[in-house]
């Protein structure tokens, strides 16, 4: 799943969601678990965009984070039940 679009954002760098984005990145390169909600945009066309639906019953658990054509990418390993997911607080 590609996770970043750089040469979208190539003239806004400092849009909120870019920034987040970039940050979870880093989190995931350095170790972090990674977890996917996948959204339906309502207007995939419209910036930003606006949630029509997704999917409340599974994540998607990320494995390995690979930057390929200057985007990073995050491989799907498996869907998994959100009642299963369990979290940690940071500490």
């Amino acid at each position: 799943m590609r996770v970043t679009h750089e040469e979208k954002f190539a003239d806004n760098r400092p849009n909120l969601g870019y920034q987040e984005r970039a940050r979870h990145v880093e989190q995931i390169r350095a170790g972090a678990r990674c977890f996917m909600v996948m959204c339906e945009a309502a207007d995939v066309k419209a910036s930003p965009r606006a949630i029509k639906d997704f999917n409340e019953e599974e994540v998607f658990e990320g494995g390995r984070i690979v930057q390929w054509e200057g985007d990073w990418w995050v491989e799907l390993v498996r869907r998994v039940p959100v009642r299963d997911i369990r979290w940690h607080a940071p500490q």
